[in-house]
């Protein structure tokens, strides 16, 4: 089975991402927005190996994954710097609590993997770890 690793608040397992989360800001200024930074990571729409099967997913299905990274090097690709590492460690801002990663298994049939990223369907996964340690 597949892993992957997911930056998530350690309170409610919200994703850095997510606008609610108060980390998107700190993050974006970290790495650049996917969004409009050419220099900045992927997002799905834009990934290699994600593209052709993101794309034609309706809205209502898209919310159905959440994003994460299916190794350990495509997580220090993303977060390069040891920089925007400690941005993420040092991270407390919301009531979801301090930004964690975590470590899931997850069924081959719920796991997409990209060149940048991994996806997933999170409630068909095993939390198997929680690390603190961001800076690493």
């Amino acid at each position: 089975m597949p892993y992957v690793w997911r930056l998530e608040h350690q309170a409610d397992g919200l994703g850095i991402y997510r606008a609610d989360s108060g980390a998107d800001d700190a993050v974006f200024d970290t790495i650049g927005d996917h969004g409009c930074d050419p220099m900045a990571p992927p997002g799905p729409w834009s990934d290699p190996g994600l593209r052709d099967w993101w794309r034609p997913l309706r809205c209502t299905e898209a919310k159905q994954w959440h994003f994460g990274f299916a190794t350990l090097r495509q997580y220090r690709n993303w977060f390069h710097s040891r920089q925007a590492r400690r941005v993420l460690a040092s991270f407390n801002g919301s009531k979801s609590g301090p930004v964690v990663l975590r470590k899931y298994r997850v069924p081959p049939s719920d796991y997409r993997r990209g060149e940048w990223q991994a996806v997933f369907r999170r409630d068909c996964a095993e939390l198997l770890e929680t690390l603190t340690d961001l800076e690493g």
